[in-house]
C-alpha cells in the first residue's frame, strides 16, 4: 500500500540550519509504514553521499547535475591546493573559495538545499518530495555532525584516548 499523501502530511517541517524535527530512524519507520514495497525500497536506496549512482532519481535531475558540479569542484578545490595553484571550478565564486573547508562545505549543502527547496515546490504529494525531505534530512544530519563542541570531544578521544584501569589485585585477608 502507498499512502505517500498521508506520509507527506504527517511530516514536520524543515529548516536549513536548524536541528531535524525528526530522526532519519523515525523518517524511515514512518515511510515504511505508509509506502509500498517498491517506493519504500527505491526510498532507502537514496542517499546524499551517492546521489549521482541512484538511478531512481527521476525528477531529480537538477540536483544530481548540481551534486556532480559541487563534488567536481570540491576534488578540483583538494586537488588546486594540492599542487599549489588556483583551483578552476564550476559552481562557486572566489568569495567562497577563500573560506576554510569547513565554510565551503556548508556552502555546498545550502546550494543543494535551495536546489532541494526548488524542486519540492514544484511537488505536491509525490514520491519525489518524499525522496527530497529524506535528501533534506540528510543535509541536516550533516550539518549537525559539524558541530565544534561534538567534534572537540571526538578530537580529544583520539588524541588523549582514555587510560585503561589497571585490574584490581585481589587482597589478601
Amino acid at each position: 500500500m502507498s499512502n505517500v499523501v498521508y506520509l507527506i502530511s504527517s511530516l514536520p517541517s524543515l529548516t536549513y540550519g536548524k536541528p531535524a524535527p525528526v530522526s532519519m530512524d523515525e523518517f524511515m519507520r514512518d515511510a515504511q509504514n505508509q509506502l509500498s514495497d517498491d517506493d519504500y525500497d527505491k526510498l532507502e536506496a537514496l542517499d546524499i553521499r551517492r546521489l549521482d549512482k541512484n538511478p531512481e532519481t527521476g525528477k531529480l535531475k537538477s540536483v544530481l547535475e548540481l551534486f556532480d558540479e559541487l563534488q567536481t569542484d570540491k576534488f578540483e578545490i583538494r586537488e588546486a591546493k594540492k599542487l599549489g595553484r588556483s583551483p578552476n571550478v564550476l559552481t562557486i565564486s572566489k568569495k567562497v573559495l577563500d573560506q576554510n573547508p569547513l565554510e565551503i562545505e556548508e556552502y555546498f549543502m545550502e546550494t543543494l538545499w535551495d536546489e532541494l527547496h526548488s524542486v519540492e515546490s514544484t511537488e505536491s504529494f509525490t514520491l519525489t518530495e518524499v525522496f527530497v525531505y529524506k535528501l533534506k534530512l540528510q543535509i541536516l544530519e550533516r550539518l549537525d555532525s559539524f558541530n565544534t563542541e561534538k567534534g572537540l570531544e571526538i578530537l580529544e578521544k583520539v588524541v588523549n584516548p582514555p587510560k585503561e584501569e589497571a585490574p584490581k589485585e585481589e587482597e589478601d585477608n
